[in-house]
């Protein structure tokens, strides 16, 4: 049997990963920022939404009633999608690398979580020694959520509703 990390080390690994990322976006103070613009012909906007699907269908098919149905072939739909979902990140961010400034920390910071936990799902997959799994587990489940509830604060800011 895998050994499981505890419920209170999963608990406060997520609440320092979301800690973290309140603290890079702390300087940035909660408010209608009005109306809302989206030009269909810049790409860039439309892979990052293309990302943020893929994320979404990632986490249905870690669901463990979606597991449970698909069976073995979980793995092999969720590890991939994870990793074309980070790709496309990894596309939509690509202006944030040339000029790093303050207000870019929190985009990199879920491009960073996203890639550990691209690597972490890779572990979980690859690495069967109970002790190394532990780890990978440890911070995988927790780290998902924590992404999660970032993306959600990142969409919303994106799209000018707060």
């Amino acid at each position: 049997m895998k050994a499981r990390p505890s419920p209170a080390a999963r608990a406060l690994l997520f609440l320092g990963l979301l800690l973290i990322y309140a603290s890079l976006v702390a300087h940035r103070p909660l408010a209608w920022r009005g109306s809302f613009s989206f030009d269909v012909y810049h790409l860039v906007h439309w892979v990052g939404v293309a990302g943020a699907l893929l994320f979404l269908a990632s986490g249905v098919l870690s669901n463990e009633e979606v597991k449970a149905g698909l069976g073995e072939f979980w793995a092999k739909a969720h590890c991939p999608v994870s990793v074309l979902a980070f790709a496309t990140a990894a596309v939509h961010s690509r202006t944030k690398a040339g000029v790093i400034l303050p207000v870019h920390y929190s985009s990199l910071y879920i491009l960073a979580l996203m890639g550990l936990l691209v690597l972490s799902g890779v572990g979980l997959r690859l690495v069967k020694d109970p002790r190394y799994y532990r780890w990978w587990s440890l911070f995988h489940g927790p780290a998902t959520k924590a992404l999660g509830l970032a993306l959600i604060h990142h969409i919303l800011v994106k799209t000018a509703v707060i």
